[in-house]
């Protein structure tokens, strides 16, 4: 829906032709003009720019300016080299202002800001030399203080000289040459004898030669030292004023850098005019299209043969519906007239006769030009249209242009004929102006026998003689796609063709028949799911109950089973006999999750509340219940009856009182009645937060205590179990202390 046309390959063209970084940046950041107005005074300043490049090119003769807004456009204290930046920049903008001073009208909207930028250009023309060097006069202190300098050095070297012939004569001096070394100048003698004439400053790279400052020179060095500092003084103070000035002005500056940009990319939009013979055509908010000489730009440029449009598109139709044959045109001209409206929105210069008229709406929408099926969605290019098609019909807009292509070509012919023309309907009905390429001959029929003056069949035409098509157009009229034609004409197979126009004779017939076909197979094929349904739950009830009549009899014989267990002390089997009976209940009573996931919430014997499961591991799962994480057998879990919502909630915080102490005392229990007092007493404390807990089991013959201290070593979460001291129970006394991280 958001199809641009390809404008972006017109934007490529004219970067092309930008010679500043602010140009670039101007169309980088380009955007559509908001009303008609805009666009007019956009190509009036174009046309006024043609006629001053008619005399000869603006120069754009300017530094890098890549960096110039970041960097340059700071309120900092500028280095020389930065300065000297604003005067070549300043020098540009003076070059091209005179030459667009020469257009009253392009004078009177940009570089007005120039007259307060004068000072500054005067200043630094003043200090820079055209190298960008600091000139000496740029003030009467910087001109002694390199008066002075230039006395110095000269006589540094009359002295370095002097030293070179009277050194020489002695062999030691390895040349004539005076070297700067250290900020100190010196010369190069043998390393042997360099401390007898002076201060060493550095050896060759093998050590045999030194470079050596004369001891003569040393007080006249040091004099030149300081007037060097005095110069750096001085050219700081420079910097600072000039710094100063520059950000007094900025704002005009940064102005006069936006308005070079533009320029700059005006100047581009002429020369890319020129590539294509683009013109401004005529264009309003009224609703035809008066095609005079129109070509595609991009097919233009491809050097390609391009018949140019001719014809009228009437203000009073509001829906095209264009047919014709297969590469006959019909796509080119949609996208035609779907990049001329972008480029004339932009106020870019089209290829068209000055006489032509173009509808600008606010919005063109195009649909059908690109893939816009999104495989990860699972979306189909139907799917797509038909969404695009929604959301346009829900806004309900009124100012727009709708281009598709290939319309309700990805489905059944039939249904996509008579959804396409109810689709048609709603945006005639919305006065949507619209031009819709279909091969579907049922939406062509619809239109005709819809005789409304609104909406009308427009074709390319075809020359079946030649078995060409003609890229003409033609009012009140539908073609047919000719494929077999087309085929023919690219030498397809004869036997082929023969053998497809017999298909389309009895196609209407055969799709007709397999339709009947398939809905009686699909009736016949539900009875059939009905039926099994019906079959399997029956089968399921008679098995289940068959299987419950088994338990409840094993359920029997086990009770019995107990009582002689019972007699025999010999509770572990006594609890794993129940734990299965509990186990096949629950699968023939369907209670027992069918596959236990991580994350899921379920019912656990015994506790009230559900548990979340964090973990599993063999039969054993990991839960959670608030606070609380431990371990159960599978076979103590229940499907929930409602399903816990997973919502995100603000977290709230529960203050839970340290619990220092809490007791169980299980004296005189049978030790089956005693394990299950003691799993609730623990499991209940430690979610309570408990610390420390005590259970009371008295000394006896130790048969609590060990069953007490055998469950104990299987608890992941006790920290530590010990008796405590005699006055606090001793050995008929377990404490039991719980991990809290």
């Amino acid at each position: 829906m958001n199809y641009n046309f390809e404008i972006e390959k017109v934007f490529e063209i004219i970067d092309k032709n930008l010679f500043t970084y602010p140009g670039k940046e101007k169309l980088k950041n380009i955007k559509e003009f908001e009303d008609i107005e805009k666009i007019d005074e956009e190509f009036l300043k174009i046309e006024e720019l043609k006629k001053i490049k008619e005399e000869g090119e603006i120069p754009f003769e300017f530094p890098d300016l890549s960096n110039f807004e970041k960097e340059l456009l700071k309120e900092k204290i500028f280095l020389p080299s930065e300065l000297f930046k604003f005067l070549i920049f300043f020098k540009g903008i003076e070059r091209i202002k005179k030459e667009i001073d020469k257009s009253e009208f392009l004078k009177e909207r940009f570089f007005k800001e120039y007259e307060n930028i004068l000072p500054i250009f005067k200043e630094l023309d003043k200090v820079f030399d055209e190298k960008g060097e600091i000139k000496d006069e740029a003030t009467h202190e910087l001109y002694k203080i390199r008066n002075e300098k230039k006395k110095l050095i000269n006589k540094i070297f009359g002295i370095l000289k002097n030293k070179i012939e009277e050194i020489g004569k002695d062999g030691f001096l390895k040349d004539n040459e005076i070297r700067l070394r250290e900020g100190r100048f010196t010369i190069l003698l043998d390393h042997s004898v360099a401390k007898r004439f002076g201060v060493v400053h550095g050896y060759s790279k093998k050590g045999l030669s030194a470079y050596v400052e004369p001891f003569e020179s040393i007080e006249v060095q040091n004099l030149y030292k300081e007037i060097e500092e005095k110069e750096k003084e001085e050219i700081e103070k420079i910097c600072i004023k000039l710094s100063e000035i520059l950000w007094k002005n900025m704002n005009s500056i940064k102005r006069i850098y936006e308005d070079l940009g533009e320029i700059d990319l005006l100047n581009s939009k002429v020369l890319f005019s020129k590539i294509i013979n683009g013109e401004k055509p005529l264009y309003s908010k009224n609703k035809f299209f008066r095609l005079r000489e129109v070509c595609h730009p991009l097919l233009l440029l491809s050097k390609k043969e391009v018949l140019p449009y001719n014809f009228d598109l009437p203000e009073d139709v509001d829906i095209f519906v264009i047919s014709g044959p297969n590469g006959g045109g019909k796509t080119v001209f949609l996208k035609t007239l779907g990049i001329i409206i972008k480029m004339l929105q932009f106020g870019i210069p089209v290829p068209s006769s000055p006489y032509s008229h173009f509808y600008l709406p606010d919005k063109v929408y195009g649909i059908g030009f690109e893939i816009e099926g999104k495989i990860e969605e699972g979306e189909s290019n139907f799917t797509s249209h038909l969404k695009a098609f929604n959301e346009i019909i829900k806004k309900d807009e009124k100012d727009i242009i709708l281009l598709v292509d290939e319309y309700m070509a990805n489905t059944d012919p039939e249904e996509g004929s008579a959804l396409g023309f109810s689709i048609i309907k709603e945006f005639l009905n919305k006065g949507i102006k619209s031009f819709f390429v279909t091969h579907l001959n049922g939406i062509k029929i619809f239109v005709e026998k819809e005789n409304d003056k609104r909406i009308k069949n427009v074709s390319f035409g075809f020359d079946k003689i030649k078995k060409t098509p003609t890229y003409k157009i033609s009012m009140d009229t539908f073609e047919e796609s000719y494929a077999f034609e087309i085929a023919e004409k690219l030498f397809l197979n004869k036997e082929i063709i023969d053998r497809a126009r017999k298909y389309t004779l009895n196609l209407s017939e055969m799709l007709k028949e397999m339709k009947e076909k398939m809905e009686k197979i699909e009736m016949e094929y539900k009875k059939f799911c009905e039926e099994k349904q019906r079959e399997i739950k029956r089968e399921k009830e008679r098995i289940k109950k068959e299987m419950m009549e088994r338990v409840y009899k094993i359920e029997k014989e086990i009770e019995e089973i107990i009582k002689e267990i019972k007699k025999e002390k010999s509770m572990k089997k006594v609890r794993e006999a129940k734990q299965k009976i509990v186990y096949y209940k629950k699968i023939l009573e369907d209670k027992l999750p069918e596959e236990i996931k991580i994350g899921e919430f379920y019912k656990i014997d015994g506790f009230e509340n559900p548990g979340k499961v964090i973990g599993i591991h063999d039969n054993d799962v990991f839960l959670k219940v608030g606070d609380l994480k431990f371990w159960v057998p599978k076979e103590k879990l229940s499907p929930l009856e409602k399903e816990i919502k997973k919502e995100v909630k603000k977290e709230k915080v529960t203050f839970i009182p340290s619990i220092k102490s809490y007791s169980l005392s299980i004296r005189g229990l049978k030790k089956e009645d005693a394990l299950d007092e003691i799993e609730k007493f623990i499991y209940e404390t430690y979610s309570k937060g408990a610390e420390e807990v005590r259970i009371i089991h008295g000394i006896g013959d130790g048969v609590l205590k060990l069953l007490v201290w055998d469950y104990l070593k299987k608890l992941k979460f006790v920290k530590e179990f010990f008796h405590p001291p005699y006055n606090e129970g001793g050995y008929g006394v377990t404490v039991i202390r719980f991990k809290n991280d």
